[in-house]
């Protein structure tokens, strides 16, 4: 139904009734990646500040100490996490099956943006996107900015 119906087509939105949803991705795993990994500004963690609904990249060069990162946070930006399911079993899992199944590679990167944010915008996107929406009942709108 997905491939035949909706895959590059139209946007699916499947309602969240299950509280497995939780197992993929939550604040508590975020929380202990940032504390108990060795992660850096551009390759792990990108700090993304919104201007005039255009998101700029604003990260120092340096590593992403769980205390900076929160800091930045706290000050309105948002925080894009790449390659999660380096760090989770359960995220390396479930790619792995997307990639089975789709034949192709799949990468999960996550969102934490400020609750006033409202509106999410990729430049330059020349791939699928799979959005899954962990916490919190803000609708966003995506659009792509050329």
């Amino acid at each position: 139904m997905l491939i035949r119906v909706n895959y590059q087509k139209t946007p699916l939105h499947i309602k969240r009734s299950s509280s497995k949803c939780g197992e993929w991705l939550n604040y508590s795993f975020v929380k202990k990646l940032l504390d108990k990994e060795f992660l850096f500004f551009g390759q792990h963690v990108d700090l993304i500040e919104d201007k005039t609904l255009k998101h700029e990249i604003v990260n120092p060069p340096s590593r992403a100490f769980a205390g900076t990162v929160w800091e930045h946070y706290s000050q309105g930006k948002g925080l894009r996490f790449h390659n999660l399911q380096t760090f989770s079993r359960s995220l390396r899992f479930r790619v792995g099956l997307l990639q089975e199944y789709f034949s192709c590679n799949f990468t999960v990167t996550a969102y934490l943006l400020p609750s006033k944010s409202t509106e999410l915008s990729f430049s330059q996107l020349d791939h699928d996107l799979f959005i899954l929406q962990q916490e919190g009942s803000q609708n966003f709108q995506i659009t792509r900015y050329d």
